[in-house]
């Protein structure tokens, strides 16, 4: 794909990649619809940091913080709506939980459920910045190092989706997102995966001061404004957010009847190579080459492009040289005198670092479907370097319409390290002409894990719809088969998307009013029992296919089990489980033959009984044998006996709840269950109806009570015409949780941090989470942070006057000054440096080296405390020059860094009152024994007492030893 040879247009049509999910998240803009709305009222949404995130994060509000493209929390995450537990959310990074959030999103945008998307050869491509969030995290494990590692972004996404395609990461700096499009198109063109999930995130977890902008000179806007191609550009302010999408070949695309947002038509990544002076200096060459290479590869020609989205760095050099690089590419072209619009979506929401490629995307996909050019924010005048006339690129300033009838566009986005993307978008493609929507009635399904989330979900559903016009197929399409279904439910019954609108509105001012009902889901489906009355009236689903052989019937009883028949098969086709038949009159021989139970005897009987009706006014049947009525009314059953059927009724009740559904308008055991269940909470009572409509209130209520549908039965447009397509409508929300630590009141100065609150347990988020040193340019970032807040904890930020009591164990800092008494902090001992070891003596084993270092050790410090020479030190006997055992070669653990004696000598010393007696090592395995225990196969491995050693002595032994 990013190959140097052309293809024809041709060969690549079959190989477009189409965007039939969009799913984003920037400042100010929490959703799709809001973003294109901050860009077309030309919105900067770089500003001071929101008052809600500085209080969540536990930020100082005394200190001044640059002004970035923040987002408003970063905190919250719905984790019970992924099966994550609270422990496992706040210990992995916000950036993973954002991708996934998303990439629910943009499953629903495009009208797929995740539970029918699970197994799917679905790739995963993911972009992130480096994390760090690990360091404010203090526990250590494998859930902690899953949750903050790139790698574990795209691995988790598809672990809880379920996908099986290709998964990783992608990282080449702020362009990564874009390069991660790149390969996911290429997985799709390579019939790799079937679906391509690709994105990029960025959240910034530590928020130095403002006055750490001025160490990146040209790079990082003092001014907090990116002011792409302008006199007065001077770098750019950083951001926050990401977009994720869902992506499928075009064919795909369109046989599946899904939304297409846009065309991805060919793409190109180039590396500068030595064509620039440094690593990080760009190349306008190599940038023009990745343009043409780019165009080439979708087939087309650089003149076809009514619209470049810029990478607009705002920094002189950058700009300069990107100009100069798409005069670069427009050299040659047949429209190259043309000017061509630029613009850059830095200028709205700042650098997005690792998502800054994926938002330019989204900008230009918007672009092109709704044929609008976005303005370019804080464009005056071009810089002295920059020069747009000779280029013929025109810097967008205001909102104006598209030119051109055929939308093209490109995106170029560029990294820090030489590495050049561009990305080809196109129009979506013309849908054929729609029909005008037939008014049959149509059953549309709505749900929600909780009743909150239904009652938002149906007032966004209903302001979708009034706003935007739809098909009602498309929208039950959608909602019916694009959506998984939770236990809060709601089935609405329409002909037109305004009546659903209007519907959907009521209901939620019912909600509102009155409350929601309990909700019901596939744990607690009530079972379904249908009724057949053999006097039952009315065919709501129609007269049915005639009688089979089995069951002769004269024609007025053989029309109501006609009917009875014709309603099993709809409920059947519906998806309705069936748990039990109760039957009366003749339909009793209709539920022997559902449930296969009808005999020979039987037919035989009702061919009997039907020649009795159709024989003369006198009886006489067709074999010469006369009957009465009385013998045609034994055969088709008498009447009904209301004890049996209470007691067929309860011991359906004894199973659980049930719903009794009378396959008719009316019938007799309807009548007799209606009075007898009267006032049960465990069962219901109901009927077909008169017509199709009455049948889909039925599976309405059945929908609301926990059952599950056969969605694909319940479609009314299944003509020659078109085929319903699925439509972008509003997804299900998610709730906020706080979750993970926040961040530091950063300051120049140390900060203190407040304790937890009294009488707390060690599962509070203070007790759990290291605090945080203050950052500053020149330090390190620290292995701590400080703590989150959970439910029913208001964190307050501490003024560095305040003496604040500090948490005991792990608190102390010896760079930082505390007001904190010796009680409540436990200081550190100081380190010791580690003392070089003499060299080590062919004739002692490795194992006795950490036995040479104690001892050597230990005679400085004697020497310390003493004037007096040390001892001679003469070697046991039993360490002669002869081969080592394996025995011998069992050693104890080595001492610690910083520790001024081995461990066993502090367990003699605590233990053994005649702590300066000689040691004791242990003949079998060497080690140190305490002087008071004696056992039988230890013996002294020093035998002289310390008045006996000489100067030359100790000089032997440490070359010895």
């Amino acid at each position: 794909m990013s190959g140097t040879s052309g293809t024809s247009g041709a060969a690549h049509e079959g190989a477009a990649i189409a965007v039939i999910g969009v799913a984003t998240l920037f400042p100010q803009a929490g959703s799709l619809d809001e973003f294109r709305a901050n860009l077309r009222a030309g919105r900067d949404s770089v500003r001071a940091m929101p008052p809600e995130r500085a209080e969540a994060c536990c930020q100082d509000p005394s200190v001044d913080y640059p002004h970035q493209g923040y987002l408003d929390r970063i905190d919250l995450f719905d984790h019970e709506f992924f099966g994550l537990s609270r422990r496992e959310a706040e210990i992995t990074d916000p950036q993973h939980r954002l991708a996934l959030q998303l990439t629910h999103e943009a499953l629903e945008n495009a009208g797929y459920a995740t539970s029918r998307m699970r197994d799917t050869r679905t790739a995963v491509v993911f972009s992130s910045p480096t994390n760090g969030y690990a360091p404010l995290v203090r526990e250590v494990g494998t859930l902690s190092m899953i949750g903050n590692i790139p790698c574990g972004l795209p691995t988790r996404v598809s672990h809880l989706f379920g996908f099986t395609g290709p998964c990783y990461g992608v990282d080449t700096g702020c362009n990564g997102s874009l390069v991660a499009v790149h390969h996911a198109a290429r997985e799709l063109r390579d019939a790799d995966a079937d679906f391509a999930v690709v994105g990029g995130v960025s959240v910034r977890h530590v928020v130095p001061p403002a006055a750490t902008v001025g160490a990146f000179p040209g790079i990082a806007s003092p001014t907090a404004r990116c002011r792409a191609f302008d006199e007065g550009a001077d770098g750019a302010a950083a951001g926050e957010g990401g977009a994720v999408l869902l992506l499928t070949t075009l064919e795909r695309a369109l046989d599946e009847g899904a939304f297409i947002h846009a065309v991805i038509r060919g793409s190109a990544v180039v590396h500068n190579g030595r064509h620039s002076a440094t690593i990080a200096t760009p190349s306008a060459k190599s940038q023009a080459e990745a343009i043409r290479r780019a165009w080439r590869n979708a087939g087309l020609d650089l003149s076809a492009a009514g619209y470049v989205e810029a990478h607009g760095s705002g920094t002189r050099l950058g700009d300069a040289v990107e100009v100069e690089g798409l005069a670069l590419a427009r050299s040659g072209t047949a429209n190259a005198h043309a000017p061509l619009p630029i613009g850059s979506v830095k200028t709205n929401l700042g650098h997005l670092d690792h998502a800054a490629g994926i938002a330019g995307l989204v900008k230009t996909v918007l672009s092109v479907r709704h044929a609008e050019l976005y303005p370019t924010l804080h464009f005056t005048r071009p810089a002295e370097d920059v020069d747009l006339n000779a280029a013929r690129l025109d810097v967008v300033t205001s909102r104006r319409p598209w030119e051109s009838d055929v939308r093209r566009a490109g995106v170029s986005s560029f990294s820090l390290g030489g590495v050049n993307a561009h990305c080809v978008v196109e129009q979506p493609p013309a849908l054929p002409g729609v029909q005008p929507p037939s008014r049959r009635p149509q059953l549309i399904l709505v749900s929600a894990r909780s009743a909150e989330d239904l009652v938002t979900l149906c007032g966004r559903l209903s302001l979708e719809l009034r706003d935007r016009p739809r098909r009602l197929a498309d929208v039950a399409l959608t909602l019916n088969e694009g959506r998984d279904h939770y236990p809060h439910r709601l089935g609405v019954i329409a002909r037109t998307v305004p009546d659903l609108a209007l519907k959907l509105a009521a209901q939620v001012t019912w909600w509102r009013l009155e409350g929601v009902p309990a909700a019901g889901g596939a744990s607690s489906a009530p079972r379904v029992v249908l009724l057949l009355s053999g006097d039952a009236t009315g065919a709501p689903a129609g007269e049915g296919a005639p009688l089979p052989g089995p069951l002769p019937l004269p024609d007025g009883p053989a029309a109501r089990v006609r009917a009875q028949l014709a309603a099993y098969a709809r409920l059947k086709e519906a998806g309705v489980t069936v748990a039990g038949l109760i039957s009366s009159g003749v339909s009793r021989y209709a539920v022997r033959y559902l449930q296969g139970r009808l005999t020979a005897a039987d037919t035989r009987s009702l061919e009997r009984a039907r020649n009795a009706r159709s024989g003369g006014p006198e009886g006489t049947r067709t074999d010469g044998a006369r009957t009465g009525d009385g013998g045609a009314d034994e055969i088709y059953g008498g009447p009904l006996r209301p004890d049996r059927l209470r007691a067929a009724v309860e011991e359906q009740l004894a199973s659980g709840p049930a719903v009794f559904v009378e396959l008719a308008a009316r019938g007799e055991i309807s009548d007799q269950l209606s009075r007898h269940l009267h006032g049960r909470s465990d069962a219901l009572v109901t009927t077909l109806g008169e017509d199709t409509e009455d049948v889909l209130e039925v599976l309405r209520l059945l929908y609301e009570a926990g059952l599950d549908l056969n969605w694909e039965s319940l479609r009314t447009d299944t003509g020659p015409g078109p085929k319903p397509r699925r439509a972008p409508l509003p997804g299900h929300p998610f709730r906020g949780c706080a979750a993970g630590p926040g961040r530091p009141a950063t300051s120049s100065a140390s900060t203190a941090w407040a304790a937890p609150p009294p009488g707390s347990s060690r599962r509070h988020p203070c007790n759990r989470l290291r605090p945080y040193r203050s950052w500053s340019p020149a330090r390190r970032l620290p292995s701590s942070g400080p703590w989150l807040p959970q439910r029913g904890c208001r964190p307050r930020p501490v003024p560095l006057s305040e003496p604040v009591p500090m948490i005991p164990w792990r608190m102390a800092d010896p760079d930082r000054p505390s007001t904190a008494t010796s009680s409540t902090v436990r200081r550190r001992r100081p380190v010791p440096r580690r003392r070089p070891l003499p060299p080590p003596s062919p004739v002692v084993s490795r194992s006795y080296r950490w036995q040479s270092r104690s001892r050597s050790r230990s005679r400085s410090r004697s020497r310390s405390r003493s004037p007096t020479p040390a001892p001679t030190r003469t070697p046991s006997p039993s360490r002669s020059r002869g081969p080592v055992t394996s025995r011998s070669r069992r050693r104890s653990p080595r001492p610690g860094p910083g520790r001024p004696t081995h461990p066993a000598t502090r367990r003699r010393t605590a233990c053994c009152p005649a702590a300066r007696t000689p040691p004791m090592y242990c003949r079998g395995c060497g080690r140190l024994l305490p002087s008071c225990c004696t056992p039988t196969k230890c013996r002294p491995r020093q035998t002289t007492s310390p008045s006996a050693a000489t100067p030359s002595s100790r000089s032997s032994s440490s070359s010895a030893y």
